[in-house]
C-alpha cells in the first residue's frame, strides 16, 4: 500500500495493517482475554486427560496471540499473557500427576508414563505452541515427573533398579539410564545406589541368613555377579565412564575381603 511505504513511514505512525491489529486487540481481543485463555487451557488439559480436541482451532487462536502485540510492549501477547498461564498450569498438572504415579505404577510402569509425557508435550509444541516453549515445557516435565520422584522410582520394591539388575532387565535398566540423563544427579543417584549393591554383596548372596561374611561366599557366585553387572554396563549403560570407575572401585574394595 503506497499509504504505508511513503506516508505511514515518513509521519511515523502507525500502517493500516498495524493499525487494524491495535484497534482488534482493544476492541475485540481485551474484554474477552480470560476467557479465551481460560477455554485454551481447559483444552490442553483435557487433551492431556485423553480427549480429542480441535487442535486447528488452538492453533488458529495461539497464532492470533502471536500476531498480538501488548499495549505497552513489542512483545507478544503469547509471551506476556498465555506462556506464564500455561506453564504455572503444567507445573501444577505434572506435580499432581508425579504423586499419582508413583502410588499407582511400578517403575518401568512409571518410566513408560514420563517417556509418553515428554513426547506428547514435544508433540504438543509441533501442533500449535510456539517453538520458544518447547525447553520451559520440557524443563517443568523433567523437574516434576524425574527430579521429584527420582529417588523414590529407583528404590521402589520389586521394581526398581536393583530389582533391574537382579533380574538383568536390560531394557529397562537402559530406559531409567537414558530418562535420568536429563536430570541433575539423575546419574549420581544409579551411580550411588549400585555401589552400595556391590559393597553389599555378601548380603545379597546371603539371602537365608546361613552365611555370616563374605568369606562364606564363593568365587564363582562372585564371578557370576559381576559378569551381570558388568553385562548391565555394556548394553544399559553405554559403557559410561563414570559407572565404570564406580563399578571398578566398588568390586575393588570386594577384593580386599577374603573371598574364596
Amino acid at each position: 500500500m503506497l499509504k504505508d511505504r511513503v506516508y505511514c513511514k515518513s509521519a511515523k505512525v502507525p500502517t493500516v495493517h498495524e493499525l487494524g491489529k491495535e484497534l482488534f486487540r482493544d476492541i475485540i481481543f481485551q474484554p474477552i482475554k480470560y476467557f479465551i485463555l481460560d477455554t485454551i487451557l481447559r483444552q490442553i488439559f483435557l487433551e492431556r486427560e485423553g480427549e480429542i480436541i480441535d487442535r486447528s482451532i488452538i492453533k488458529a487462536i495461539m497464532d492470533m496471540l502471536l500476531e498480538l502485540t501488548g499495549t505497552s510492549t513489542k512483545d507478544s501477547v503469547y509471551d506476556t499473557d498465555f506462556e506464564g498461564l500455561f506453564l504455572e498450569k503444567s507445573s501444577e498438572y505434572y506435580r499432581i500427576e508425579g504423586q499419582r504415579l508413583v502410588e499407582e505404577c511400578d517403575a518401568q510402569g512409571y518410566i513408560k508414563n514420563v517417556e509418553e509425557r515428554l513426547e506428547e508435550e514435544q508433540q504438543r509444541v509441533k501442533n500449535y505452541l510456539s517453538s520458544v516453549t518447547e525447553p520451559k515445557i520440557r524443563n517443568i516435565v523433567e523437574k516434576e515427573l524425574i527430579s521429584m520422584q527420582l529417588k523414590t522410582v529407583i528404590e521402589m520394591k520389586n521394581s526398581g533398579l536393583i530389582h533391574m539388575l537382579k533380574n538383568e532387565k536390560i531394557d529397562d535398566l537402559r530406559r531409567m539410564y537414558l530418562l535420568l540423563e536429563r536430570v541433575t544427579n539423575g546419574h549420581e543417584e544409579m551411580k550411588y545406589i549400585i555401589s552400595n549393591y556391590i559393597y553389599d554383596f555378601d548380603k545379597v548372596v546371603n539371602k537365608t541368613g546361613a552365611k555370616d561374611n563374605i568369606a562364606d561366599t564363593t568365587f564363582q557366585e562372585a564371578r557370576d555377579f559381576k559378569n551381570k553387572l558388568d553385562k548391565s554396563l555394556n548394553l544399559a549403560f553405554f559403557n559410561d565412564k563414570m559407572f565404570q570407575t564406580a563399578f571398578n572401585e566398588a568390586f575393588k574394595f570386594l577384593s580386599n575381603k577374603d573371598i574364596n
